[in-house]
């Protein structure tokens, strides 16, 4: 666990947080959860980086995608595909509007990733919290907030890219958002969409 964390911090204090390329106005408009009481700053930055990509899709392919090798370490056979396949479907997708943090997905995503850290587990099946409707993504690993977005768009090797199209379905205009943590895996985060 100790080498988990060293690691962990080595990644947060290499990984930069915002690519050089998005202007102050940008970046401005798609931190719409910036002053949303509940959520931590990482999991204001998920939220921002998903908007991010709707907002701007041709921009974040160029800013953000192109110049993202997954998790390091991490070997991923699928991965080149998948990210080609992303980028290929940014520089051809309309832009849409943000999401809004809403209170509701936001409670929703803490009893989740609070079950989920609770009892060790992962995948969507819920055991104390109640079954809603939205569309969900899980994440689970320690990364920055970059990496949950990039790696719910690229998607590798979920043929169905289900957290790609949560996440740039532009029906959705709410997200929750809440990252626990997780013994076997540092942490969890789990994002909720709705209408």
């Amino acid at each position: 666990m100790k080498s988990l964390l060293l690691v962990t911090i080595f990644f947060l204090l290499t990984e930069p947080l915002f690519s050089q390329e998005w202007t102050d106005e940008e970046k401005e408009s798609a931190n719409t959860a910036q002053d949303i009481a509940g959520l931590n700053s990482v999991e204001k930055e998920v939220i921002m980086y998903i908007n991010l990509c709707r907002m701007y899709p041709e921009s974040f392919a160029d800013n953000e995608v192109e110049t993202y090798n997954g998790i390091p370490g991490i070997k991923d056979k699928a991965f080149k595909k998948y990210k080609a396949s992303l980028l290929k479907d940014l520089r051809n997708r309309e832009a849409c509007d943000p999401l809004e943090a809403a209170k509701p997905l936001i409670d929703d995503a803490k009893c989740f990733a609070n079950e989920l850290s609770k009892s060790n587990r992962v995948g969507h099946k819920r055991s104390i919290c109640r079954e809603r409707k939205y569309a969900e993504c899980l994440s689970f690993g320690s990364m920055t907030a970059r990496q949950i977005v990039l790696e719910w768009l690229i998607d590798s090797g979920i043929a169905t890219l289900g957290h790609r199209k949560n996440c740039l379905n532009s029906n959705y205009n709410r997200s929750g958002i809440s990252i626990a943590p997780h013994a076997s895996y540092g942490s969890c985060a789990v994002a909720e969409f709705g209408e």
